[in-house]
């Protein structure tokens, strides 16, 4: 019996080894297959980079449009109080300096009749400062302007999600072409948080 044992033993421990050697190359093989798998699909699981959204790009124009054609009618009409409304919470970049002036310095300057009111309402005040003796604000020659010309360029979206807009505002009849800070005039607006439409910047 115990002879018996011995070689059923030996038996089952020689089918073990076989198996045994088995194993590694059968595992190799799994592994390959699993290697090919996750290479094909992580091939067709990547998406391409999708188009921006055409439906979207034309709402946002058309929502940009509205608010910058409100603001040339607020600065023709002469309404600086009206103005600060369409201001970003940051404040605006004045100049080509990209000068970032806080909101509440904008409004000290609109009620003290200085700075970005003579810009933009008051050609009287802005000639008194240095080097602008022959400049005109921006309100004076929208009301000089005839049919004047908007153009709204998107910009792509940033990383933050957040999108940007230039608007320019192109001047026909006089006076325009004297300075080619004034024709056209630029406007960039951001979309902020809530998503509105706001003044950030004006690049004179």
């Amino acid at each position: 019996m115990i002879a018996i044992r011995f070689k059923l033993s030996r038996k089952r421990c020689e089918e073990l080894l076989k198996v045994t050697r088995c194993v590694p190359s059968c595992m190799f093989a799994i592994f390959l297959v699993l290697i090919v798998f996750l290479l094909v699909g992580a091939t067709f699981s990547q998406e391409p980079p999708k188009p921006t959204d055409a439906s979207e790009d034309r709402l946002a124009r058309q929502e940009v449009e509205v608010v910058a054609k409100n603001l040339v009618r607020t600065i023709a009409g002469g309404n600086p109080d009206d103005f600060l409304s369409f201001c970003s919470r940051r404040g605006l970049f004045l100049g080509i300096d990209d000068t970032l002036v806080a909101l509440p310095e904008i409004r000290r300057q609109i009620r003290g009749k200085r700075g970005a009111y003579c810009l933009l309402f008051d050609t009287g005040c802005l000639r008194a400062e240095p080097g602008w003796e022959q400049t005109y604000s921006f309100r004076e020659l929208l009301s000089k302007t005839k049919e004047p010309e908007l153009r709204i360029h998107l910009c792509l979206p940033a990383t933050d999600g957040s999108r940007r807009a230039e608007v320019l505002e192109f001047l026909k009849g006089q006076p325009v072409g004297q300075f080619p800070i004034v024709n056209p005039l630029p406007f960039d607006f951001v979309r902020e948080k809530k998503g509105q439409w706001k003044l950030a910047a004006i690049p004179y």
